[in-house]
């Protein structure tokens, strides 16, 4: 953070709001955490693409993007 101060490192605000979008993760129920974690062990992104979708109030469209990558 000292060097935030002292101008040695500038983060872009582009660079902040990918950050944001990256690790705003969807919080879901405690048996919905297992699932999608199985899922992730043996198809990788599904689980985090289910999470998207039934995690929180609004589907996550960054996580699905995640998910597909």
């Amino acid at each position: 953070m000292a060097n935030l101060k002292n101008g040695l490192m500038q983060i872009n605000a582009q660079d902040l709001r990918v950050w944001e979008l990256i690790t705003n993760v969807p919080q879901v129920g405690n048996i919905w955490s297992y699932v999608c974690m199985v899922l992730n062990i043996f198809l990788p992104g599904t689980g985090t693409m289910l999470c998207a979708c039934i995690g929180d109030a609004n589907m996550n469209k960054t996580q699905i993007g995640v998910g597909i990558v």
